[in-house]
């Protein structure tokens, strides 16, 4: 085998990797049912937000107002 292939390889190799850890990392967020939990329909942006930042750490968001988990800033 030559360098030339080993190396034509390895970078399609690097690249299938890079889109299925996009892809698998898209999933894990959209895999949670945010409006059938917690009564509030994510849209837009808000879709491929990290949980945290939008949400504090360590908090329990269940029976809370509709923007709990939010700054005074982010509520405007």
């Amino acid at each position: 085998m030559s360098v030339h292939l080993k190396k034509t390889i390895l970078a399609l190799s690097i690249v299938v990797m890079l889109i299925l850890g996009v892809f698998l990392a898209n999933t894990a967020y959209t895999a949670f049912n945010h409006k059938a939990v917690s009564g509030y329909a994510l849209d837009g942006k808000h879709v491929q937000a990290k949980c945290n930042s939008c949400h504090v750490e360590g908090k329990d968001y269940k029976g809370a107002p509709k923007f709990f988990g939010l700054t005074k800033r982010e509520q405007l």
